[in-house]
């Protein structure tokens, strides 16, 4: 018992954590296809998927480096802060070319993976692509976070983020559509 109870506790805050980044995920989609319809939804997802492999593929660097960051916590926090800031910058550096890639050839990339019939789609990765370098910046900072036992502090801040995006969505759905979203 000594064992499983703050054990639970510690992983509330990654659960939810992880609860509400799917939530950010869909909740565009689900408020789309509310006020627009399922097409616009569909041609929204098509744009979300591909951002997605490359936010997921950020992810699993920041994953593999996670333990380093923890044990830096506990032993040399200037590391810490190196590794970060390494990290974040690299990741960036990274993103923006791959960022830019999308941008220029969203035409390009949306025939080859979904076809002609997902034209409305490129719109929706433009825009998407434009947020990739500060979004693995930021997942790297959360991550951050949960490594100095201060995931509470990143819920908090996916929770904002979902309140942020949810409130948009309700603004700018209705008047830009999918490009609102």
């Amino acid at each position: 018992m000594n064992f499983w109870i703050p054990t639970i506790q510690k992983a509330v805050p990654f659960s939810l954590t992880t609860v509400i980044a799917g939530m950010l995920f869909n909740i565009d989609i689900v408020m789309l296809s509310s006020m627009k319809g399922d097409e616009f939804a569909g041609w929204y997802k098509a744009a979300v998927t591909l951002t997605f492999v490359v936010v997921f593929s950020s992810a699993s660097f920041i994953y593999a480096i996670f333990p380093i960051m923890s044990r830096f916590f506990l032993l040399d926090k200037d590391s810490l802060k190196r590794i970060l800031e390494k990290s974040s910058k690299y990741l960036f550096v990274i993103a923006l070319p791959i960022s830019a890639g999308m941008f220029l050839l969203s035409e390009r990339i949306i025939l080859l993976f979904y076809g002609s019939e997902f034209m409305s789609s490129v719109i929706a990765l433009k825009v998407l692509s434009l947020y990739l370098p500060l979004r693995v910046v930021s997942h790297a900072t959360g991550w951050t976070l949960a490594s100095i036992d201060k995931e509470p502090l990143r819920t908090l801040s996916a929770g904002i983020s979902l309140i942020v995006n949810v409130s948009l969505n309700f603004i700018l759905i209705p008047v830009f559509g999918i490009t609102g979203a």
